[in-house]
């Protein structure tokens, strides 16, 4: 049995910031309209990286996920753009250019993840729903293509997707309430019915 955790928390002595990590993506996630902007959760499990089970759970092997939070745009400066850039290593979008993109694509992509210890900022305003900047808490630092000539180990990571356009129930329930309430805050899911 493979169990996967929906947490970015990792005891600091299990991590090195110092090397980069193989990960694999293996969920996108639309959260839809937050305040200001519209909001996309990229997750990462990092294959080679084992840690203890949660408690209750007695076999099987739990890996270390990475979180990132981005707001939902494809314009060439946009955070997202850029790291998709970063883990590809190249523009991928400037060959899908005057084409619609579709993101899920990406899905069971491997790059090289570099961590960093985050430590919360004096004054940083905690949105709706949270964010990532808690003690404790490893976040990406940067990303950069998977090298061709290195191994990952084979994908047994279930890949998952959960978009507006094509609502996953099931996979919703089985998110965090943390992260169901900010779906369910969206106006996209109000526009949705439960089959």
């Amino acid at each position: 049995m493979l169990h996967i955790p929906v947490t970015n928390r990792a005891p600091q002595s299990e991590l090195n910031t110092e090397k980069p990590y193989a990960a694999l993506l293996y969920r996108i996630v639309q959260l839809g309209q937050q305040k200001y902007d519209r909001r996309i959760l990229l997750s990462w499990v990092l294959p080679e990286v084992e840690r203890p089970l949660p408690p209750g759970v007695k076999e099987g092997i739990d890996r270390h996920i990475i979180h990132k939070e981005y707001t939902e745009s494809l314009f060439e400066s946009a955070t997202l753009r850029v790291d998709i850039n970063r883990m590809v290593g190249h523009d991928l979008l400037k060959t899908y250019e005057g084409t619609n993109f579709e993101l899920t694509s990406l899905l069971g992509s491997a790059c090289l993840l570099w961590l960093d210890k985050s430590v919360r900022k004096e004054g940083y305003a905690n949105q709706a729903g949270g964010n990532n900047r808690r003690e404790g808490i490893f976040e990406i630092a940067g990303i950069a293509p998977f090298p061709e000539d290195d191994f990952l180990p084979p994908n047994t990571w279930p890949l998952q997707s959960l978009t507006f356009k094509n609502f996953d129930w099931k996979l919703f329930d089985s998110l965090s309430s943390r992260l169901r309430l900010r779906i369910e805050s969206a106006p996209e899911f109000a526009a949705l019915s439960r089959p």
